[in-house]
């Protein structure tokens, strides 16, 4: 069967990296069973890469996913920059 592949890559600021890092990291531990989430964090990048087989099923969840991941991402963005 096919795999469905996905992979956000943000660039920015170590802080802000760290901070959603430190934000989704519980969340990806709780993934749903049909997908899988790695992520690495570097000094310039945190990349997070999301695996499930290819259905249709598992194409809305890993949609979903992504737009909570999003979502906090742009939430935290939006925080970082009230703060400067």
């Amino acid at each position: 069967m096919s795999e469905l592949m996905l992979e956000i890559v943000i660039e920015g600021e170590p802080l802000v990296l760290q901070s959603i890092c430190k934000s989704l990291s519980p969340d990806n531990k709780e993934a749903p069973l049909s997908i899988k989430i790695f992520d690495e964090l570097s000094e310039t990048s945190y990349i997070i890469s999301i695996r499930s087989l290819f259905t249709s099923r598992s194409i809305r969840t890993v949609k979903q996913t992504v737009d909570e991941i999003l979502s906090l991402i742009t939430a935290i963005r939006k925080l970082t920059l009230m703060e400067q």
